[in-house]
């Protein structure tokens, strides 16, 4: 099994990593990223670069060449799932409420190179704030006024969503730096801040497109990945190798 623990939880951490109690065993796994870029004016401007590489919307037609993609490219990531076009074309799919507008492809030439897809959950799935800290309370209204005088987003008030997107599908063929920054750039180039506030990346420490949104981001939070299994689950742990392992922050 895998499960993540927050970074900071202590009292979680020792709990459930003490093996007492008939608990399994918690073999931790790394830094699993989530990285958030602030929407603001300074991504308004017209997306201008000189790339061999061409961004284009999905459409309907497109799925079963992403689905021969994915699970071709995928597999250079430890637990990457299986795709089949249903996860993205029918209601209970994975990819539920993500239409193949929203997903993002990267091609060199004719070959597809990278997936990137914005993916809104704001409809079945929200992040509510219910309140601050006595510090930020009181500073939130100069928070707010720093944060549009940059161009950013304010904090939300208590009982108000978080308004964010979910980078999904964060996939480039041979871990080509330049196609995900190009895919990214573009993702974030049309999210509009009328609707979001942040696009939300979830990404291992070990995978080498990290550095590429960390470098984009505004804020990062951390969580532990861990391993998790009983006596009879120990030796598919040790077969396990050093491919890096990817979630779907979405699914999260």
């Amino acid at each position: 099994y895998l499960t993540t623990i927050a970074q900071g939880n202590e009292h979680a951490i020792a709990i459930l990593t003490s093996g007492r109690a008939g608990l399994p065993s918690y073999h931790f796994a790394g830094m699993y990223h989530t990285v958030a870029v602030a929407l603001g004016r300074r991504w308004r401007r017209p997306l201008r670069v000189d790339s061999p590489v061409r961004v284009r919307r999905a459409g309907p037609d497109d799925l079963n060449a992403v689905v021969a993609f994915l699970n071709s490219v995928g597999p250079t990531r430890q637990f990457f799932p299986r795709y089949e076009t249903a996860d993205f074309s029918t209601p209970s799919g994975t990819f539920r409420n993500l239409p193949p507008s929203n997903l993002l492809l990267a091609f060199r030439g004719d070959r597809l190179v990278g997936t990137l897809a914005g993916w809104d959950q704001s409809s079945f799935r929200q992040t509510v704030v219910e309140g601050y800290g006595a510090s930020l309370r009181w500073a939130r209204p100069l928070v707010n006024t720093w944060a549009r005088l940059r161009g950013r987003s304010p904090l939300p008030r208590p009982g108000e969503p978080l308004r964010y997107l979910f980078a999904a599908l964060p996939v480039a063929l041979d871990d080509d730096r330049q196609v995900f920054d190009l895919l990214l750039r573009n993702l974030i180039a049309r999210a509009s801040p009328a609707n979001y506030d942040f696009v939300l990346v979830g990404l291992h420490a070990d995978d080498p497109l990290l550095p590429v949104a960390r470098a984009l981001g505004s804020h990062s939070y951390q969580t532990r990945l861990y391993l998790v299994c009983w006596d009879d689950g120990e030796d598919i742990y040790r077969a396990i190798d050093n491919r890096p392992p990817y979630l779907e922050l979405g699914c999260l």
